[in-house]
């Protein structure tokens, strides 16, 4: 939190940056679980996974409703910092709410006493979850140290990542034609999915308007 009578866009800037990655290795975290719990079907690891989700989502709205203290508090030429600011925020806050849309349903099915997935889903959504958290290294790693050299690269794996979760969609497509999963069952994997897209996405615009907010800041100063 930020403390006194005002402050410049630095201190709100390193405020962000802090809230920004460790927020995001938060989202990781929860992602795996949501995952794994799907994997293994195991109904209480998911539900305190939703609980903690609620939780990270609470803190994230705590944060963005804060935003116009924050904002008013700004030294009069820094309020174009605030414009980065809420930008920021509201990609963090659309990332925290697909972890609530991936979560929620997964619970469902497993308390409804839903099959488990087959082998395939399995490996596939195995494979998903490791992509999924060297990505969020990467990003969490690049904002911590806000060094963006690497960003190009970091958009190229995100890119790679969509287009692996395409062929996974079009994988359980076959999967439904072949009758090889039921409607459940194929509804809660192309929902996983497409979240999961949602997540890379937000994820990624987030990362770019980190780095716009910190080389802001950083030409403001120099």
């Amino acid at each position: 939190t930020l403390e006194g009578e005002g402050y410049n866009g630095e201190d709100v800037l390193f405020s962000c940056t802090k809230n920004v990655y460790t927020t995001l290795s938060t989202v990781s975290g929860l992602y795996h679980n949501s995952i794994t719990g799907l994997i293994n079907m195991k109904r209480k690891p998911i539900k305190r996974n939703i609980k903690d989700i609620k939780n990270l989502n609470k803190e994230v709205k705590l944060l963005k409703n804060n935003i116009y203290q924050t904002i008013a508090k700004l030294q009069e030429d820094e309020i174009e910092s605030g414009h980065y600011y809420v930008q920021v925020l509201d990609y963090l806050r659309e990332t925290a709410h697909c972890l609530t849309f991936i979560a929620d349903p997964v619970f469902t099915y497993i308390d409804n006493n839903h099959p488990l997935l087959i082998k395939d889903q399995q490996h596939d959504l195995h494979e998903l979850d490791e992509l999924v958290k060297s990505f969020f290294s990467g990003i969490i790693e690049t904002i911590k140290t806000s060094d963006y050299r690497n960003l190009h690269d970091l958009l190229e794996n995100q890119q790679n990542l969509l287009d692996t979760i395409m062929k996974m969609k079009k994988k359980q497509l076959k999967r439904i034609k072949s009758r090889e999963t039921g409607t459940k069952n194929s509804e809660l994997i192309l929902n996983t999915l497409t979240e999961t897209k949602n997540l890379l996405l937000y994820s990624g615009n987030l990362l770019k308007a980190q780095r716009d907010f910190v080389m802001y800041n950083t030409e403001d100063s120099v």
